[in-house]
Formats: C-alpha cells, structure tokens, sequence
C-alpha cells in the first residue's frame, strides 16, 4: 500500500487554476481525487464488500415494508422517468428518486450498518448512490469499491468531526447530516470531480445537510428519510458540482454558517484529517446482529449473558442497566411502546425481550411482542442509569454493565466493552451471509448469484452485471 501524499499534512493546499485551498474540505478533495484501488490493503478491500453485502440485504429485505410500499406509490405515480432502477420492484424512475428511495430502504429496518466514533450510518446513503450511476454510466468493481471507500472515509471523518455525542445530544441525526458528504463524495468520485469540483460539491452538500431526531417522541416514519434524502442531496451536489455549480469552501468552518459551528459544541476540525491517507475508517465499521438501534446492542449482549446463566425471567425483581449518557437519554424511553418502530429504540423493553426471547430479530418488533403483558411487565423493572466510568470511554467504547437481582435476593451479571459485530468481535464470514440469507429469504432475488458477485467485485468490468441482479 502506498502512502497517498500531502493529504497527511494540516497544512497542505490545493491548487486548481489560481485558487490555492486550505480548507477542510480541499484536503478532503485532494484524498479522494489521488486515491486508487491501489491504495488499498486487502482488508480493506475485503471489508468494502461486506458494506455493500450489507446494505443489499437490509435494502432488498424492506422492499415490501409498508413504508416502503408508500413511499414508492407516493413518488413513483409523479415520476415517470426511466433511466434509473428501484430495487427489487422491477420498476425505473429518475436517478434522485431512485436513490431517495433506494436509501430509505436500506435504513428502513435499523439494521444497516454503524461507526461507534461517528455514530453514524454510512452504507445507507454512500451504496444506493454508487449503485445508482453504476448503472447509467461504465464502472469496474476496482473503481467501485475505490469510490465507496472514499466516500465512508470523507462521511465518517465528518461525522467524527462535528463531535457525534453534543451533536446527537442537540437533536440531529449523524446519518442524515453527515450523509450528504458521503453521498457527494461517492457520486463525485465516480464523476471524476476534479478537486475544486469536489469541494463545490461538499459545500452544496454541507448546506443541504438535515435530520431531526424528533421521530422518537412517537415512532413516525420519518427516520428512514434521514438517508434518502442524504443520498440525493449529496448525489445531487456531485451532478451540480460537475457543471461548476459552486459551493462553499469553508462550509465545515466557516465562522458564520459553517456546519460544525452550527450543530455542535464539541466539534474538533482537526480530527477530521488526522492520519488521513494512512488510515481507513472502513475498518472500525460495526454490523448490526440485531434489527434495532446500536446504542442498545451492548445492553442486549449483557441481557443475553445473563439468560445464559440460567434465570428465570419470571424470577426477576429488578434489572439495573449502566450505560453512557446517549443511551440514557436515547433509549431510555417509555413504556408500552407506541409501535414498532419506536420499540426499536425502547431500552427497557429490548432489554426485557432478550431475557425471555434470547437474541432479538425482526420479529420481536410485531404488536405481538411490544404488546405483550410478561415481556412489559419485566420492562417496568428496568432502571437504565448513567455510569460515569462508561461515560468516559464512549464513543471510542459502546459498554453496558447490567446487574439483575432475583426475587429471591442472588445477584446475576451482565458485560459488554464491545458488542456482538464491533470490530473487536466482529461477525463472522457465516453469520454475515446468515444475516444476508434471512434478510433476502422472501424475495425474488437470486441469492448464490449476488453473494458471488460481491465476492469478486474487483475483477468485474462493468458493476452493470449486479444491478441486474437487484432489480
């Protein structure tokens, strides 16, 4: 692997024309206009395919979900073109549409995957737009993979940047506003954005940047539009930025209006190039064993432990969960939930779930479950409270302690540093195509063929031949 050059140095510029650019986002334009699939180890490479195996799965299983099913009747009866497929509907709408709806889809579960330091959702947004222009113009494997690559390393230094706790914490959604960069960043590398060009992109992204953490006060369907409407905004950006649209060159620092300024108190810019172009964020992405917010997998991970210890729910008299503070004020939310999607957010009644059920699936988001009186009954005997020495660790450590006390006065423990899929326990090779299967095991799509594909997507010419698969 080849070290790429200037990018590491704060102080680097770049030139185009008579425009010299220091800026955050022109030091970000200059890794991503000289980074080749050279560049990349095999892990990397590797890991690139498990984000794309990811976000397929977790798109095309929620092409029949009832929002989904809305949201295509909605869009498609006033947007008759046909240049650009949605998945698994075997129906063509304009490339935005398309993309908007590609990616709600993929965020439509909660299962997609995470960052812990960004807290943040990147497959989402940066795969349906890749896919998207794969499919309108000639794109090789190599020069896929090269772009999404990029395309996460700009979205999560980002949402590493803007301080993901105060941000979260203020009430934004990190997918939705840091969204438009990756999906800027994807589009126009695939482009062939020159770097002034990238960085008129990322500042028409920067200014569309949105999402509101609002839906959880009553479970609404407007999460899932965090990522839609983050992948054609940034898409967009990237078309716009292509004909010299311009854009703000100091959208992340500008002293009035730049976006870290605006939404968060714990913005830091120099993390969002530190070691930029010897290190790769893809790493340190987690995937998601469970179909509910990350913030409460530690917490599951503990539940289960505790299960495996041979406690009879019924037994139970309380349930302590310590936490950080985002998962307290997250997650820790009433009871009953209102309906499933909010019950995908609700701590007490997860945590009450995986001791009667064991490991949560998608099915334990049904009224059935979220309804039922023994699985609530346990929830109101959850305390979820902040533990300081956690705190401390978080985001770098997404950790739970749990103590649960029996009615008959033994203790039982729970703990987790790293929950099940973080890179430091990550999936296996078999639980990944486990999660893949089940999640396209209704579909119409043919499975053997697409996981044989994405295994050798470098050496494919034209990524023309996977969208034929997933439409």
């Amino acid at each position: 692997m080849r070290l790429l050059p200037c990018v590491v140095v704060h102080n680097c510029r770049i030139k185009d024309g008579d425009e010299f650019m220091t800026t955050v986002t022109g030091k970000l334009a200059e890794y991503l206009d000289k980074l080749q699939f050279e560049d990349l180890p095999e892990k990397v490479t590797a890991q690139t395919k498990y984000c794309l195996l990811d976000a397929l799965g977790c798109g095309l299983g929620a092409v029949e979900h009832p929002d989904i099913k809305k949201m295509a009747e909605a869009l498609l009866n006033y947007d008759n073109a046909s240049n650009s497929s949605v998945w698994g509907m075997n129906k063509k709408t304009s490339l935005g549409t398309a993309v908007f709806i590609n990616s709600s889809m993929v965020h439509t579960f909660d299962f997609d995957d995470a960052h812990k330091m960004g807290k943040v959702h990147a497959g989402a947004v940066i795969i349906p737009v890749a896919l998207a222009l794969a499919e309108i113009i000639p794109i090789t494997g190599k020069q896929l993979i090269t772009a999404v690559v990029g395309a996460y390393e700009v979205m999560l230094r980002i949402a590493i940047g803007i301080g993901s706790s105060s941000h979260r914490l203020k009430g934004w959604h990190n997918t939705g506003t840091c969204g438009t960069f990756g999906a800027a960043a994807v589009a126009g590398k695939l482009l062939g954005l020159t770097p002034q060009q990238f960085i008129y992109a990322f500042g028409n992204a920067g200014t569309q940047s949105s999402g509101l953490w609002a839906f959880s006060a009553d479970g609404s369907s407007s999460k899932k539009l965090h990522a839609g409407k983050a992948a054609q905004s940034g898409l967009t950006s990237a078309l716009l930025a292509k004909k010299d649209f311009t854009g703000p060159s100091q959208i992340i620092e500008a002293e009035d209006g730049g976006l870290f300024r605006a939404v968060s108190d714990e913005y830091n810019y120099e993390r969002v190039t530190k070691d930029l172009g010897s290190t790769f964020q893809i790493t340190d992405v987690s995937y998601k064993p469970y179909p509910c917010c990350r913030t409460i997998h530690p917490s599951i991970d503990a539940a289960l432990q505790v299960r495996e210890q041979g406690l009879n729910p019924d037994d139970i008299e309380e349930i302590k969960v310590y936490t950080y503070k985002v998962a307290k004020v997250q997650n820790d939310l009433p009871l009953p939930p209102q309906n499933g999607m909010i019950a995908q957010f609700n701590l007490p009644f997860i945590v009450a779930a995986a001791l009667f059920e064991g490991p949560i699936g998608m099915q334990h988001f049904e009224e059935r479950y979220y309804r039922d009186e023994k699985i609530l009954a346990l929830a109101e005997k959850v305390k979820v409270l902040l533990d300081e020495e956690i705190e401390k660790d978080y985001p770098a450590k997404w950790k739970c302690r749990m103590e649960v006390t029996a009615k008959d006065g033994r203790q039982y423990f729970g703990y987790t540093d790293a929950a099940k899929g973080d890179p430091m326990n990550p999936l296996s090779k078999e639980q990944h195509y486990a999660k893949f299967h089940n999640l396209l095991k209704n579909t119409r799509i043919d499975v053997p063929k697409l996981l044989k594909v994405v295994e050798n997507l470098e050496e494919m010419e034209n990524v023309r031949e996977l969208i034929q698969i997933i439409i």
